[in-house]
């Protein structure tokens, strides 16, 4: 699956070119290595039940990561007009085999007589494509007993919340309560489940099956897309068509509160409740959004909502219009054991969410892509582009000039007591020791873009997983406080692009800006443009058995640094680190008090090395 995914042709320029190639070949002869010796066993966990293909590929082989992040890339981009082929390929990068022709029987769809004519046939279609999905859907927990499905509905959420935040004592079995389902845990109680448990409820789910009723919903949703005529009058139906509660509106001023299906032709709408939410309610649960246009407004005041799905499916489209989203947790987005897609056409957006939002998957997908417009994410944390086990995060913003914000809610202690996590914006986490992570993508093509977060993000990964952060044009500025800006961490990959445009890249700790720490692979490649970069401890690093790359392809560039750094690697557990450094164009200043110099060559560290060919 790894070759295929490297034989995809890739539209834009590569990260790596065959300068590059050739210049990390000089920098390997220079240290007396070859590129085997970055080979070496980093998978020293002793269960890695839920680790997927593509994280344990690039962690043996830290030269392909850039390679495979721009087939990704690519692959992503141009499938992201058609999302059902777009959530088929995220499927095969979960391992998915599942088989999705399956037949069911639909049961019979009843609509109100006052619908107008003209949209009954498509919305009985699309009605019954959605009981296909859930029918399909409910293939990937067949093999769960009640008992363990109010389980994972209990400590779904809650598994993300805080460990000092009150949304303990009141997440947990929130959604047995809401849907009448028995909660295996009292009110209030933190007892922790076992590992041993969790995975043997977890490896029980069917994933491939997951996704392929996804795939059936977003397929369903394009046929009534193609179909339906428009509508320019003014109306609001709403009932209970045996599938679920549907509300359909013309070109007025809507408002619509806990739909199952919303059809909305135009006009500046607001939403409430759950909206575009999928919850386990007897059986798989759909919800899904479809918006032709207006500036609207979405206030999603109950979890999983807006596009996310929990033990089910959400799907929100928005075609148009300044839009403002706002929601608490598990929304924009996000599949928690299920999944989610928001998609938004065009105009300057506002996303504010909680925890796991914004592109997050976890034992699913979530996808949020924004095709236009100047938009402004921000969220608490697990966020912005966030994979956890078995799952894939991803957020593509196609055009604009964007802010991402990710923290200021939960404190990161007792290692930084100040400063706040944010674990976003291309991150990807497993649960250390027992469950491996899974793959945080995050793909922004266009625009001067800001990205603020402050613990853990921008293309960084924790535990036997994958992120990226890729930035294709633009001048763009990059902030954190401690693992940051292409670094893998424990067992991990992690890789920041950016492949154009006067950057400013800010970290103000290590592990940052190309480097991996413990048993791990970092890499930060900057393709053009006059770059600034203040770290205290980075740029090209292998800390603690790690593989750091950091590669500068042209423009005049400042380097700022305290301590270790452009190119080092430290000796631990009696074998080394490697630490590759490399500016290959302009007319660059370094600090005075290391090695790096113009058109020089320096070693650092045991296997540590920085280039500046000028």
């Amino acid at each position: 699956m790894i070759a295929t995914l490297l034989l995809i042709m890739v539209s834009f320029e590569p990260s790596v070119d065959s300068v590059g190639s050739a210049w990390l070949d000089t920098a390997f002869r220079y240290l007396n290595i070859t590129k085997r010796d970055l080979a070496y066993p980093r998978i020293w966990s002793e269960d890695t039940m839920f680790l997927l293909g593509i994280p344990r590929h690039l962690l043996q082989n830290p030269l392909e990561v850039p390679y495979t992040t721009d087939s990704i890339e690519n692959s992503v981009v141009s499938l992201a007009d058609r999302p059902e082929s777009l959530l088929m390929y995220l499927s095969t990068m979960l391992d998915s085999k599942g088989i999705c022709d399956i037949e069911f029987d639909v049961g019979e769809v009843t609509l109100p007589r006052d619908l107008p004519q003209s949209l009954r046939p498509q919305l009985i279609e699309l009605l019954e494509g959605v009981e296909r999905a859930r029918a399909t859907g409910e293939m990937a927990f067949r093999d769960l007993t009640a008992g363990e499905i109010d389980t994972l509905m209990s400590d779904a959420i809650y598994w993300w919340t805080d460990e000092d935040d009150t949304l303990d004592d009141t997440l947990r079995g929130l959604l047995n309560r809401e849907m009448g389902l028995p909660a295996p845990f009292a009110y209030g109680d933190t007892t922790s489940i076992q590992p041993k448990s969790l995975k043997d409820i977890l490896r029980k789910i069917d994933v491939g099956y997951l996704m392929c009723g996804e795939i059936e919903l977003l397929k369903a949703v394009s046929n009534f897309l193609s179909e339906i005529q428009p509508v320019d009058s003014e109306f609001q139906i709403e009932f209970d068509s045996g599938v679920g509660r549907v509300c359909i509106g013309g070109t007025g001023e809507n408002h619509y509160h806990d739909c199952d299906l919303v059809v909305d032709f135009g006009g500046n709408d607001f939403y409430s409740g759950r909206c575009g939410g999928g919850v386990w309610n007897g059986r798989v649960g759909a919800g899904i959004v479809l918006d032709f246009g207006g500036d609207d407004f979405y206030k999603a005041d109950r979890v999983v909502s807006l596009g996310a799905g929990l033990l089910g499916y959400g799907l929100l489209m928005d075609m148009g219009g300044n839009d403002v989203y706002t929601a608490s947790h598990v929304s924009m987005g996000a599949g928690l054991i299920g999944c989610g897609v928001l998609i938004d056409m065009g105009g300057c957006d506002s996303y504010q969410g909680g925890f796991f939002v914004e592109g997050s998957g976890n034992f699913g997908v979530g996808v949020l892509d924004d095709r236009d417009g100047d938009d402004s994410y921000r969220a608490y944390d697990f966020a912005q582009g966030m994979g956890g086990v078995e799952g894939i995060g991803l957020i593509l913003d196609e055009a604009g000039n964007d802010t991402y914000y990710a923290g200021g809610k939960y404190i990161h202690h007792p290692l930084r007591p100040q400063n706040y996590r944010s674990f976003a914006q291309g991150f990807a986490i497993g649960w250390r020791p027992d469950f491996p992570g899974g793959i945080g993508l995050l793909f922004d093509l266009h625009g001067n873009d800001s990205y603020y977060s402050e613990i853990y993000g921008q293309g960084v990964s924790y535990w036997l997983s994958f992120a990226a952060l890729v930035d294709d044009e633009g001048d763009d500025s990059y902030y954190g406080i401690q693992y940051m800006q292409g670094a893998g961490i424990h067992l991990s990959t992690g890789i920041l692009i950016d492949r154009g445009g006067d950057d400013a890249y800010f970290s103000r700790y290590g592990p940052s800006q190309g480097e991996g720490h413990d048993l791990s692979v970092g890499w930060l490649i900057d393709r053009a443009g006059n770059d600034r970069y203040f770290v205290s401890d980075g740029q090209g690093i292998g800390l603690t058995n790690s593989v750091g790359f950091f590669m500068d392809f042209r423009g005049n560039d400042v380097y700022g640094i305290e301590r270790y750094g452009e190119g080092w690697g430290n000796m631990a557990r009696n074998t080394p680190g490697i630490g590759v450094f490399l500016d290959l164009g302009g007319d660059d200043r370094y600090p005075a008090h290391l090695k790096g110099e113009n058109g020089k060559i320096w070693l650092g560290g045991t296997y540590g090395i920085g280039i500046d060919a000028k």
